[in-house]
């Protein structure tokens, strides 16, 4: 018995199973080149990453767990899951990056979870292939690496999705286990976003199992019991925080900030065909192969094969469903993208030959993907070199701001044109593997590589440069010693997205509406601070202002801020307009 041979399908299970640990390391490694090193290489960036954090941060030193607060005042737009997290890696030591640390770690979760579908269907590299396409779709990568609820979202949609696939077909006991955590996935994804995070994954997983002719395999009764689950997650905390904040937060969080968005988004309207016209750069640099991807797994539905239909229903039916949204942004496809990246990798690990009409159309797809990301790298250097002038068109920067910014331009021509011949290598690489050879899976390979070379670029030479003008810090450092001089500080017109409550370190930060409250504020014998743009100092209703100093200068983004104090700074010159900030 001890000679006799294993079945083949034992060894290639074995060797399956062999490859899991180097599989998973390699993934996580991918994970960390996108998403860890922008950590070290720019500030938060308004407006979501900042205003997200404040609320984070406000709960954690607060204690206030209940009612999220921004700026003092409850915070209606989302629950709280999020920021429960986020207050909890900001207490474990992320400090400001607690937020980002939330989003980074869900969407190497949802890589993970991607694999481990992917285990069920594909052969050989492909789960990890499934799993590396989905980080490095640019729709993903985006939203990952900044500070948002989407990322979250999505894996939590994401367990839930794949607990209630495993259920289909699964045994009963089996069954009831993965019914009931899928149904605590959908209250934790009610938690983090509201209705939406329940009724996507809802709608993919039964329209996989129609799709396939399966019936649940647990009775009515684990249904029902799972549903009260559901709804015992989600209402543990609604109902206390209802009566604690009041009918008018219940009301803008339950039904405004919810179900208005469904119906009649008064945020982020667009018509349903907005995500079509946007998908060609959504989905890059895979756009061109999804298309005979999906095409593949149409054919793979006519076989019956188990991974053409559960991707394609759930492909289609988060597509869909956010197309037929009133509001819409482009994070919100993020539970889609697990189901392209398992389409794409067996749509790789197909053999088609090259004179077949398949072959011929796929090595066109290939040749186009490539020369459109070689003809984009070129434009990414022209934009590096005219920065100035393609910041002035697009935005409404003053004349000061675009001047300092053509410095930024240059610098990042001398920075970009070394790393952008790496690029163009892999690129190269990628045309000899996909077009000469044939060799889907390394052309694959060498896509995800020059994803993950353009994160890199980006995170180490733009952003390290760009967060000068983005994140606020410059001001926040120039201001913030004169503002723990003063007894009060009060913010301009707006609360800036929570930026200088985390640079200044104070939870509330009052806002004046008009020039005359500023005014007002200046004349008071305490010390004062107010945060102003330096465009309300210099329009016709602007400075001078009575008993003012312009103490402290810098820039967020392409505005220019200042800081307005009552008493005169220390420094003996006092900025003008366009002036850098003292130090």
């Amino acid at each position: 018995m001890g000679n006799m041979k294993s079945p083949p399908d034992s060894d290639a299970r074995r060797l399956s199973i062999g490859r899991v640990p180097t599989d998973v390391a390699l993934l996580l490694a991918v994970a960390a080149l996108l998403l860890v090193p922008s950590f070290f290489t720019r500030h938060l960036w308004p407006p979501d990453e900042t205003r997200y954090m404040e609320v984070s941060w406000e709960m954690a030193t607060a204690h206030q767990y209940l009612v999220p607060f921004s700026n003092g005042e409850p915070y209606t737009q989302k629950p709280p899951l999020f920021f429960w997290l986020g207050a909890w890696l900001y207490r474990m030591g992320f400090g400001l990056a607690a937020t980002r640390a939330v989003a980074a770690l869900a969407a190497t979760g949802t890589a993970m979870l991607t694999y481990v579908i992917g285990r069920r269907h594909l052969r050989g590299p492909g789960p990890l292939l499934s799993a590396v396409i989905t980080l490095t779709t640019l729709l993903f990568m985006v939203p990952s690496k900044i500070g948002g609820i989407d990322a979250l979202l999505c894996f939590l949609m994401m367990a839930a999705i794949c607990c209630g696939l495993y259920a289909l077909e699964a045994d009963a006991r089996r069954g009831v286990r993965c019914w009931l955590a899928a149904y605590l996935f959908l209250g934790l994804a009610v938690l983090a976003k509201g209705p939406v995070g329940m009724v996507v994954p809802a709608l993919v997983v039964s329209g996989c199992a129609l799709a396939e002719g399966k019936r649940p395999s647990a009775s009515g009764a684990v249904h029902v019991l799972g549903v009260t689950f559901m709804l015992a997650v989600a209402l543990v905390w609604a109902v206390p925080a209802a009566l604690a904040g009041g009918r008018e937060y219940a009301d803008e969080l339950m039904f405004r900030q919810s179900l208005g968005r469904v119906a009649r988004s008064f945020s982020h309207s667009a018509p349903f065909y907005h995500y079509l016209m946007l998908s060609p750069a959504l989905f890059l640099p895979w756009s061109l192969l999804l298309i005979p991807a999906l095409a593949s797994a149409v054919e793979g539905w006519r076989r019956r094969e188990p991974l053409a239909r559960q991707g394609l229903v759930w492909f289609a039916t988060v597509f869909l469903f956010f197309s037929l949204m009133s509001g819409k942004r482009s994070p919100y496809l993020l539970p889609m993208l697990p189901a392209a990246g398992l389409l794409l990798a067996r749509y790789f690990a197909g053999a088609r030959p090259a004179s077949s009409r398949q072959g011929v159309a796929e090595r066109r797809a290939i040749g186009f993907t490539i020369a459109a990301l070689a003809t984009a790298l070129a434009i990414g250097l022209a934009v590096a070199i005219r920065m100035p002038e393609v910041v002035r068109l697009l935005t409404n920067a003053d004349v000061e701001t675009a001047q300092e910014i053509l410095g930024l331009g240059r610098g990042l021509l001398r920075e970009l044109a070394p790393a952008a011949a790496v690029g163009f290598l892999i690129l190269g690489f990628a045309w000899r593997e996909g077009i000469a050879r044939g060799r889907l899976t390394s052309f694959a390979a060498a896509m995800a590589a020059f994803m993950i070379w353009l994160s890199l670029v980006a995170d180490v030479v733009g952003f390290r440069r760009l967060d000068r003008f983005r994140s606020g810090n410059e001001f926040g450092l120039a201001a913030a010693p004169l503002v723990a001089q003063a007894d009060r500080v009060f913010l301009y017109r707006k609360d800036f997205e929570g930026v200088y409550n985390l640079q200044f370190q104070r939870a509330w930060l009052p806002v004046l509406e008009n020039r005359a409250a500023v005014e007002h504020a200046m004349s008071w014998p305490q010390k004062t601070a107010v945060v102003i743009l330096r465009k309300d100092l210099t329009g016709r209703t602007g400075w001078p202002l009575r008993n003012s100093h312009i103490a402290a200068m810098g820039h967020t983004g392409v505005e220019v801020f200042c800081l307005l104090t009552n008493w005169p700074p220390a420094s003996s010159a006092t900025p003008q307009a366009g002036e850098p900030p003292p130090r």
